[in-house]
């Protein structure tokens, strides 16, 4: 089995999109395509359903996606250690990043990052806050990008940026043509979510949850693994939606229509995330020095 197939076979697990997986092996998208059918073949069993959008993973792929992590864990531990005998190791730093501080501002933050700090790889995995929060806590990652922050003891969440989430509408919707409508409106209205791990979903029903409503009392026709499916979702007619500004301002998108809703302000801070009961390694101090220093600067 090959280890160049299980990076992919994780890259694809965790996006839930070709694309997005090709872009952060920094491969072709019929690359991906042939090692995941590889493993595929290898394994006798399909591992993606590939007729759902984002992709999901068969019951096989879930089980498969346990032995992947576990491999790839005790391939680079030693490699590490056996490269370590004879060179020094390159400094890296694992981030696990929410859909959007890690499509929208890590690649910008990681860019001016390197161009000071060359010589440290930095490597982004995407997944829901609440995955991420998971993943810091098990100590599979020395830091975390997110859009919702969790009460926990152990855990200091920085925010870095600021976001906002607002509902979106097809043209042709009634909504669209008015000024603002009143929370309890949505009751009635088919609504496009993201999965409840998502840190927009946990947002969106933190504010609901004050005016004494709740998104599960709500008429939800589908949950989707990013912000940009939820927004093809709305383009397409089937409903309501709420997204990123963040995500609007870069599909600029003219054919949906942002609707107020009276009493809800949906501003929220996104977090840099790290643990605070574990020694932080070195190049992930001072990734957390150099996002400071660009707060103080600007």
């Amino acid at each position: 089995m090959d280890v160049q197939h299980l990076y992919a076979f994780l890259a694809l697990a965790e996006t839930r999109s070709f694309s997005r997986a090709a872009r952060i092996l920094n491969i072709s998208q019929p690359t991906l395509t042939r090692r995941i059918q590889h493993l595929e073949n290898e394994l006798g069993t399909p591992l993606l359903d590939r007729h759902h959008r984002p992709i999901r993973l068969t019951p096989a792929g879930q089980r498969f996606l346990t032995f992947a992590r576990h491999t790839i864990r005790a391939y680079e531990k030693t490699v590490s250690e056996i490269t370590g005998m004879t060179r020094a190791t390159p400094e890296r730093i694992t981030i696990g990043a929410s859909t959007i501080p890690g499509e929208y501002l890590a690649p910008r933050l990681i860019a001016r990052f390197h161009a000071s700090h060359p010589s440290i790889q930095v490597t982004v995995t995407i997944r829901d806050s609440q995955a991420v929060i998971e993943d810091l806590l098990q100590g599979h990652l020395d830091l975390g990008l997110t859009g919702w922050q969790k009460p926990l003891s152990r855990l200091v969440f920085e925010p870095i940026a600021n976001d906002e989430i607002v509902l979106i509408a097809p043209l042709h919707h009634p909504f669209a043509r008015r000024r603002s409508i009143h929370p309890r409106e949505l009751k009635d209205q088919p609504l496009i979510l993201r999965e409840s791990g998502s840190g927009t979903y946990s947002v969106v029903e933190e504010h609901l949850k004050h005016l004494g409503l709740s998104l599960n009392d709500m008429k939800a026709v589908m949950y989707l693994g990013s912000s940009t499916a939820v927004l093809e979702a709305v383009r397409q007619g089937h409903g309501l939606g709420f997204v990123s500004r963040l995500v609007l301002e870069a599909h600029a998108p003219g054919d949906v229509s942002i609707v107020d809703i009276e009493n809800i302000d949906f501003h929220r801070p996104l977090f840099l995330v790290y643990r605070t009961d574990k020694k932080l390694p070195d190049p992930a101090r001072r990734f957390i020095e150099f996002i400071r220093s660009l707060a103080t600067s600007t």
